[in-house]
């Protein structure tokens, strides 16, 4: 027959094994809440990542690389530079990139239709088709209402194509990956059950702890200390070593939308995760010494009653 000693030898593996379970499960919670809150909140969010992926510099590095090019153009077309740069208009731009960027996001995504960005042809139209009267020589047969309309289309295009940084033919040649779009967007939308599952983990640590407080935190410190280090140390890792600037992409703005996007969503991933990492060890660190500190003052009240420790 098992011996008073022995069950409770027994009683206290059996909660140790289980502690250690749910420590893992914890920490496997921990982080998968942390992705997933990551996912809803930065990726699948259109409109953040969209601000994300296209912030005012980009838009204002866009802008000075289309009027770079209309400005050279009109060298070609025996047009006045500074009254068709003087045209373009800026706000409209930075609108056709935000709305074209969101709508990228949603097709790549989402499976949405991708929708061509269209300059107003208005904005250069009136401006070319007095510059072509001026000019115009008497007895010229050419239509100049035709001329301006095409040379309008033409400043446009320049303007199109700049926004348009994906053609159709190019997104419609990307593969699918239907599988995998779904799976990101189920799991963006699932990180209330990880959040509830971790909460439900540290209840039940409490109680496994006999609801010893300091026990109980330096179990939940750990866990915590465990997670934000597998999300720390290689996004710490990835801005040591600079890889994103090292991508090489044909398209220079498709480069720098993919270099912008890379770097801000690493930013949202560090900064939270440097936070909670530093707090968990500070938690751990002060655990650790009032463990300590606990076991010292019991070790000294044993010395006191004569007790051997």
């Amino acid at each position: 027959m098992m011996n008073r000693t022995t069950y409770i030898n027994k009683i206290s593996i059996e909660r140790r094994i289980m502690k250690y379970f749910l420590c893992f499960l914890l920490v496997v919670s921990l982080l998968l809440s942390w992705i997933f809150c990551f996912l809803k909140f930065s990726v699948l969010d259109t409109k953040r990542l969209a601000d994300i992926i296209a912030p005012d510099s980009y838009m204002e590095k866009s802008i000075s690389q289309i009027k770079d090019k209309i400005r050279y153009e009109c060298l070609y077309l025996d047009l006045p530079a500074d009254e068709v740069e003087a045209a373009v208009d800026d706000g409209e731009i930075k609108r056709m990139i935000a709305g074209y960027t969101a709508g990228l996001i949603d097709a790549l995504i989402y499976n949405k239709d991708l929708t061509e960005p269209s300059y107003p042809q208005d904005k250069f139209l009136t401006l070319v088709r007095g510059h072509l009267e001026k000019v115009q020589s008497s007895g010229s047969t050419v239509d100049i209402n035709a001329a301006a309309q095409e040379i309008s289309v033409y400043l446009t295009d320049i303007i199109d194509n700049n926004v348009s940084i994906i053609s159709s033919e190019m997104f419609g040649a990307l593969p699918k990956m239907d599988f995998l779009k779904k799976s990101v967007v189920f799991a963006g939308n699932i990180y209330l059950i990880f959040i509830i599952a971790s909460v439900l983990f540290a209840l039940i640590l409490f109680f496994i702890n006999k609801r010893k407080l300091l026990g109980w935190l330096y179990n939940f410190v750990s866990c915590m200390w465990i997670s934000s280090s597998i999300v720390f140390v290689p996004v710490c890792v990835l801005k040591i070593t600079d890889i994103p600037s090292k991508l090489s992409v044909s398209t220079p703005m498709l480069g720098v939308l993919i270099e912008n996007a890379i770097y801000t969503l690493l930013n949202h991933l560090f900064y939270p995760s440097l936070i909670l990492f530093f707090l968990s060890s500070l938690g751990l660190a002060s655990c650790i010494f009032l463990t300590v500190k606990k076991e010292l003052a019991i070790q000294r009240k044993a010395e006191i009653l004569g007790y051997e420790t």
